[in-house]
């Protein structure tokens, strides 16, 4: 199925229907599990890459942005978080959005199958975090757009990330401005 409007940054907005939705992350779960097979094949990153422009990744924003995050990155999370709901971004923050009474791992299953975008915050101790790994792994292999936000150098090459890195460790203010514009769209 082919739609101009995903292929074509130049047309107006107009919002995806779920079936456009759900056809573009099949087709990068596809394309992901494929480079998994053959990592330097350039065709198939660049056709990854076509499916991640910044229109589809703000309409996959809209429906919610994830923030991974290891528990020693939790100060820079929670100042991402606010920084991005201030610029009018939707964003969902396990210790934020969860409920005190509330199932911590239902909330966090339901937020990743809701949300389109996941901000995987990078740092050397959220490359070996296993919650950080199983939500990038949930998106990965659903298709979702995934974001990475480096907060520290780290080695993160494993998780052979399409969209280029928000480098926040050296200027977090034109990071946060790039993300935010990339998030909303304009």
């Amino acid at each position: 199925m082919s739609d101009s409007r995903l292929e074509d940054d130049t047309q107006p907005y107009s919002a995806p229907t779920t079936t456009q939705t759900r056809t573009l992350e099949q087709k990068r779960a596809l394309l992901r599990r494929a480079l998994q097979q053959s990592p330097n094949d350039p065709r198939l990153l660049a056709t990854l890459r076509e499916t991640l422009t910044p229109s589809i990744i703000a309409r996959a924003a809209e429906r919610g942005v994830f923030i991974a995050y290891a528990r020693a990155d939790e100060i820079f999370a929670f100042e991402l978080d606010n920084d991005l709901r201030e610029c009018g971004v939707r964003v969902w923050m396990d210790a934020i959005d969860i409920a005190p009474q509330a199932d911590w791992r239902r909330a966090v299953v339901s937020a990743l199958h809701d949300c389109g975008v996941l901000l995987m915050v990078l740092s050397p101790a959220a490359v070996e975090d296993n919650d950080v790994v199983n939500e990038w792994q949930y998106f990965n292999n659903a298709g979702k757009v995934i974001v990475p936000v480096l907060v520290e150098a780290c080695d993160f090459s494993r998780f052979r990330l399409a969209v280029d890195v928000f480098d926040f460790s050296r200027d977090k203010r034109s990071a946060l401005l790039q993300l935010t514009r990339l998030l909303k769209g304009e």
